[in-house]
């Protein structure tokens, strides 16, 4: 379980981690060079990610459907695989009118939601 501050160099690791064709990097990686490929593949900087984390986590008083697992590291690597693919098909951006087939990996979808 991680707390709902995130640091941005845990999501600068998490991010090359959670994309394959990233080079691998340790936690003590965090360049400028890093974060422009991290911009590049996820369209926002580390920071910004977490800052969108924290909101995310704030929210107690809305039913967003997170489970205790989702405010893990598991979680964290879903919501960037989330990012990743609204950078990747900015057409797609309108949460709403994405269909189930667009998506069809059910945490990938749950995330959409949760960012919407």
């Amino acid at each position: 379980m991680v707390e709902n501050v995130v640091t941005p160099e845990q999501v600068l690791f998490y991010g090359f981690e959670s994309i394959g064709s990233l080079p691998t990097i340790t936690a003590d990686d965090y360049t400028e060079h890093n974060i422009f490929v991290f911009k590049a593949h996820f369209g926002t900087t580390p920071s910004a990610f977490c800052h969108l984390w924290e909101d995310i986590m704030s929210l107690k008083n809305k039913d967003l459907g997170l489970l205790p697992s989702d405010k893990s590291e598991e979680g964290i690597k879903r919501l960037l695989g989330a990012i990743h693919f609204l950078w990747e098909y900015p057409e797609k951006a309108t949460i709403i009118g994405i269909s189930e087939q667009m998506v069809q990996r059910e945490k990938l979808w749950h995330w959409l939601k949760v960012i919407g």
